[in-house]
């Protein structure tokens, strides 16, 4: 791109916005502009709004560290397949606005959310509201955070499986009953949940009405302390986890429906599977 070559500060840019660049066919062309601008040692943010192009598709920059915070990809952006790669050569990327490539979510059944935090809440409601045949949501969040508020306020009609497993955070009653009542999980037909009490479990299957399974990760001090030392003493912990286990099994099954089918993880010892 001949004006950033030419411009003596274009090393100092920090914002740069191009609202049309005609380079006909050539393909090369438009590479070597994409790889200028990945490689301007300073650039924030980067926006592609209006392009005249011909017969022509967005490059992916080839390997070249960006300090790229922010971009804004135009309509005839890489394919989703692509979108790895670009992210790869932009390492310091926190907003990447691609809305412009992806036409449709109709055909989005499964979505799993990495890192969720509070922050990003208005663009996963976005990605909620375009994916209307939506039918299962992993949310995943760091050890090192507290309860996101965010999870209580998501609305969608579409999703029918929510998996906390890879959530890193035990429920307590209060937010168990709070989750139960919000839009995320009235039409929850199978939910995977870390809960803090087992009384937990009693008020999601009596309050949760579409629900069909509930898989239950308990905060088991005693049983945490147990694995503990299972090199140890190998035979007797798996002995008393089974007594654990199928002690509180029993305890579910007076207030629960008998209509209501138990069984044990056979990949989690600690895991409990309610069939309703």
């Amino acid at each position: 791109m001949k004006i950033l070559d030419e411009y003596d500060h274009s090393c100092n840019l920090t914002y740069l916005t191009i609202n049309s660049y005609n380079c006909g066919a050539n393909q090369g062309e438009y590479q070597s502009m994409i790889n200028s601008i990945w490689s301007l040692p300073k650039l924030i943010k980067c926006s592609f709004n209006t392009y005249v192009l011909a017969h022509t598709v967005f490059q992916i920059p080839t390997n070249i560290p960006s300090s790229l915070e922010s971009a804004s990809i135009p309509s005839h952006g890489p394919e989703l397949n692509q979108l790895h790669t670009l992210i790869e050569c932009t390492p310091c990327l926190n907003r990447l606005h691609f809305w412009s490539i992806v036409p449709s979510l109709n055909i989005l059944e499964t979505l799993v959310v990495y890192s969720h935090a509070d922050s990003f809440q208005s663009q996963l409601q976005v990605l909620l509201d375009r994916a209307p045949n939506l039918r299962c949501l992993d949310i995943r969040q760091d050890e090192s955070l507290s309860l996101q508020m965010s999870l209580f306020q998501y609305r969608t009609s579409s999703v029918r499986q929510l998996d906390f497993r890879g959530y890193n955070y035990y429920f307590n009653e209060e937010e168990c009953i709070r989750l139960c009542h919000s839009s995320l999980c009235i039409q929850c037909e199978v939910l995977f949940i870390r809960i803090k009490s087992r009384h937990s479990t009693i008020y999601l299957v009596k309050n949760m009405i579409n629900l069909r399974s509930l898989h239950v990760k308990r905060d088991d001090e005693k049983y945490h302390k147990r694995l503990a030392t299972a090199k140890n003493n190998n035979d007797k912990y798996r002995d008393e986890n089974v007594e654990n286990e199928e002690e509180l099994i029993e305890w579910l099954k007076d207030p629960l429906p008998s209509t209501c089918l138990f069984s044990k993880s056979a990949h989690f010892p600690s895991d409990i599977v309610i069939w309703i």
